[in-house]
Order: C-alpha cells, then sequence, then structure tokens
C-alpha cells in the first residue's frame, strides 16, 4: 500500500518543515522535491502506456528516491520557479528548458493517479486569483471593501470591526492558498491539521 508524501516545495520553505517534522513523528514516509533542482540534484525517468495508464518509473533526489506508485498524497507548497535553473543558458535556450522542465517533470506530479493532493497546482492558481476571490465571496453574502483593479484549503484574512459577534463586523479581505503560517499562535494546530490530512494510505496500483 502506497504511504509515502511526496512535498513539493522550495528548501527555504519553512512552513513546510513543521509539516514535515509532523509526518516524519508519524514515521509517515516524506520525500521532499522542489522540481527546479531538476539535473544531478534531481534525476527522473517516467513511461506510461496502453496497458499502463498510470505513471511509472522513479524520481530520485540527492538523499531519496520514490516511484509514482508509491505516493498516497502530495503537499504542493512553493516550489522554485524554473527559470533561474537555466539561468546560464542564452534567453531562448532557457525559455525553452524551463518550459520542457515544467511540462515534462511538472506535468507528472501534476497527474499521478489515484494521489491526495493538498492542493493540486491548478486549483491554487484558481484560489490565487483575488478577483475571482472577490467575486465569490461578495456572491456568499461576505461583506467586501470597496476594491478596484488597473477555495481549496487556504487561508482566510478578515477584517474585523467589533467584537465579532455580529456577521457586520467581519469583512473579508481575501483567501491565500499557500500562504506562510508558521508564525500563528495556533500554528502547531494547523501542523497536525496538515499532517493528518496528509497521512493517507493507498490501496493497490492502477
Amino acid at each position: 500500500m502506497a504511504s509515502t508524501v511526496l512535498v513539493v516545495t522550495a528548501l527555504e520553505d519553512v512552513t513546510a518543515d513543521r509539516v514535515v517534522a509532523a509526518l516524519n513523528e508519524r514515521e509517515v514516509p516524506v520525500v521532499r522535491v522542489d522540481p527546479a533542482d531538476v539535473g544531478p540534484a534531481l534525476m527522473f525517468g517516467f513511461r506510461i502506456g496502453a496497458g499502463r495508464p498510470a505513471w511509472r518509473g522513479r524520481l530520485r533526489t540527492a538523499s531519496r528516491e520514490v516511484e509514482p506508485g508509491e505516493v498516497a498524497a502530495v503537499y504542493y507548497r512553493r516550489p522554485t520557479p524554473y527559470g533561474p535553473r537555466f539561468a546560464h543558458l542564452p534567453r531562448q535556450q532557457r525559455d525553452f528548458a524551463a518550459a520542457e522542465a515544467r511540462h515534462g517533470l511538472g506535468g507528472v506530479l501534476n497527474a499521478l493517479s489515484g494521489v491526495r493532493y493538498v492542493n493540486h497546482p491548478a486549483a491554487v492558481a484558481r484560489a490565487e486569483s483575488k478577483p475571482a476571490q472577490l467575486r465569490r465571496l461578495a456572491r456568499l453574502g461576505l461583506r467586501i471593501p470597496p476594491t478596484s483593479f488597473g477555495l481549496v484549503f487556504g487561508c482566510f484574512d478578515f477584517a474585523l470591526t467589533g467584537d465579532g459577534d455580529d456577521p457586520e463586523h467581519w469583512t473579508a479581505i481575501e483567501c491565500n492558498p499557500n500562504g506562510q503560517w508558521g508564525w500563528l499562535p495556533d500554528a502547531d494546530d494547523i501542523t497536525e491539521a496538515f499532517a493528518e490530512l496528509l497521512t493517507v494510505e493507498r490501496k493497490g496500483r492502477p
């Protein structure tokens, strides 16, 4: 049964560090990768065929390796953009290499079968649209500030104008699907909630 959590984020993500530590305490296998490390520090080979409709192969970092079928959950946080990895190349080659890496490695990581994503990159991208957020919040009947421009698991920001007992005291500002929350007073509870969500087992292999 698959139980590995694939953590997709940059090395400097201290918020992800908390969740990784909690998963380690639960003895959940964790593989942490930053797709922008593609090269000697991150090697991979994947294949798919008519008789096997799920991705197979192996992803290898300097300290870990994992097969797609071993992954039960993906914790998608804040990976480094691909561009800087190829900054030494001329512009046209750099753009081509970054696009190939994004569509190749990134495409496979975003299309694993039977995996729980927290959250899927496509959902994160939709949730990060502030205009769409404000429109949805207004449709839900929440108060929003007058705004001009020229939901998935996230952190909702509200402005509180009273003691909070009256809905009119709350003004919705935004939802940040991948914000830093390690500094909040209830960070330990949030950490455990993420670890609980990511601790899953996937039966069999597709």
